[in-house]
């Protein structure tokens, strides 16, 4: 015989004939001793399926919000003309990237996931359970083998059909997949199994009595005029098995702790998905910086964004933030996160209209179109710009000859054009300055004059000389730990702007990920 098999209800073949067996007299119905705990065993697998919907919601609700955040974080820092207030809201923007991708783990990793197998093994073993309570509950016809009368007898608590069961016993609702309130998991559950069921606890039936008598309390007859002819069947998903005694027991307590087998493998599957069901995710919330600042995924956040040696840590590294994220001054929620709340749409777009709020916007497609089209407005006007640089001429070479005769003969030291000469303290004569020169000429004149970052002595001609390059080559800024004056901001190697790109590049991989 075979696991799931209507052993209890069909009629017996012999000869091509159908056997006929006449109704027994004492056919008892189900009495809550004995099936109360097939309920709770379905109440449990119904708990822990839910169990698993509600942490797997919640990891998606929490990777959901956090990117979110992230993209408001980087639209507010498009919208800010100011270099170090970008750089703050791109170190929170690259934080919440860093966040959102833990959350997204489990979520993104190839093939199922622990909550699904939880759900899917659950609620199989909770089928092959209903189907055996079905069967084990229904009415005989007369004339026929069965199992379970609809007779009414004597039996404490009787059950005379599977409707009757949830009115007799609040978790058999459990059955049909309904979550029951307040039912505690453990008085079913452990960590080695299906806590009630012992080798021991198992009602074994009398040699004398068939294999349909189950779940009944008293001895019955004429359910079935055979025996299971050696076979030891398997029922409701391996947690009861007939003997080929005709005996009814519960499958070992401790067998769904060990090696998989044909008899428990339903059973079993179910029990080792609920032992790996993860911790439910806490809600996102924003964290204020004293919070952040001993976060290691800002620490490393915020040496992406602002160049701090990777090897900084401890008070040096709270000397760093302290500097880009004062204490002082206006609360940090107020400089950052309310200003990340309440940014808005210049003009109507991506289907908003203008002066939306980004705080008022939870579809992350529509964020990224935001974002797309702020970084695509930005780009186009560094073109433009940079087009206009090209396009404006170079000082001809008689204009140059016209300013060198005009400096050759001035002998004032108080004179020093800007069209690029300086008066000579030492020579007493006007002089060309390759420096200055090299600063006011257009882009498109200077672009084989080997000058140093350094060498730019104002904030505008340091960006200037960024434009129409793939990646910036300058960046007024403050120096690393091994440069000299590095407290004070001016122009040097290497640019945030790197950084910058680097966020919104890996943002923008991102949102492909979070697919729900």
């Amino acid at each position: 015989m075979t696991q799931g098999a209507p052993l209890l209800a069909v009629p017996m073949l012999l000869s091509d004939t159908i056997s006929q067996v006449a109704e027994a007299t004492y056919k008892k119905p189900l009495t809550s001793a004995s099936w109360q705990l097939l309920c709770d065993i379905g109440a449990a697998l119904v708990a822990k399926s839910a169990q698993a919907a509600a942490v797997s919601e919640a990891q998606r609700n929490r990777a959901r919000n956090l990117l979110q955040q992230q993209l408001r974080a980087e639209i507010t820092a498009s919208t800010v003309d100011d270099e170090e207030r970008e750089k703050r809201f791109f170190t929170i923007a690259f934080y919440l990237k860093q966040e959102a991708a833990k959350a997204i783990k489990d979520l993104a990793a190839p093939g199922e996931t622990a909550n699904t197998k939880t759900a899917r093994a659950t609620n199989f073993a909770l089928g092959h359970l209903k189907e055996f309570m079905v069967i084990a509950t229904g009415g005989t016809t007369s004339g026929q083998d069965g199992c379970i009368s609809q007779h009414a007898s004597n039996g404490a608590n009787p059950v005379a059909g599977y409707a009757q069961l949830a009115a007799a016993y609040a978790n058999c609702a459990g059955l049909d997949g309904t979550t029951i309130a307040g039912f505690d998991t453990t008085t079913v559950l452990d960590n080695k199994g299906l806590k009630k069921i012992t080798a021991a606890a198992g009602n074994t039936i009398a040699a004398a009595e068939k294999h349909c008598r189950l779940l009944t309390t008293e001895a019955n007859g004429g359910y079935g005029d055979d025996d299971t002819a050696g076979d030891t069947v398997n029922m409701a998903g391996g947690i009861l098995k007939v003997t080929s005694t005709a005996g009814v027991n519960y499958n070992a307590h401790n067998a769904l702790t060990g090696p998989e087998t044909e008899a428990t493998k339903i059973i079993k599957a179910a029990f080792d998905t609920i032992k790996k069901i993860p911790a439910t995710p806490e809600d996102y919330t924003n964290k204020d910086i004293n919070e952040l600042k001993t976060d290691a995924n800002f620490h490393e956040a915020f040496k992406a964004i602002y160049n701090v040696d990777q090897a900084k840590t401890g008070n040096a590294l709270e000397t760093e933030m302290e500097k880009a994220f004062p204490t002082k001054g206006a609360p940090f929620t107020q400089q950052i996160l309310d200003k990340i709340r309440d940014t808005k749409l210049p003009y109507a777009l991506a289907g908003q209209p203008k002066d939306n709020t980004m705080g008022d916007i939870e579809d992350i497609e529509i964020l990224v179109k935001i974002i797309n089209n702020f970084t695509g407005e930005r780009l186009k006007r560094e073109r433009t710009a940079a087009k206009q640089q090209s396009q404006t001429k170079c000082n001809t070479e008689a204009t140059q000859q016209t300013e060198a005769v005009k400096c050759s003969t001035l002998e004032k030291p108080e004179y020093k054009p800007e069209a690029g000469y300086k008066y000579n303290e030492t020579s007493k004569a006007c002089e060309k300055d390759i420096k200055r020169s090299f600063q006011n000429e257009p882009r498109s004149c200077r672009v084989n004059h080997k000058l140093k970052c350094s060498d730019y002595d104002t904030k505008d001609t340091c960006k200037e000389v960024n434009k129409g390059k793939d990646k910036p080559v300058c960046g007024w800024k403050k120096g690393k730990d091994n440069e000299d004056d590095k407290d004070t901001e001016k122009c040097r190697n290497g640019s945030f702007l790197v950084n910058k790109k680097l966020a919104l590049s890996m943002a923008a991989a991102f949102v492909g990920l979070l697919v729900f």
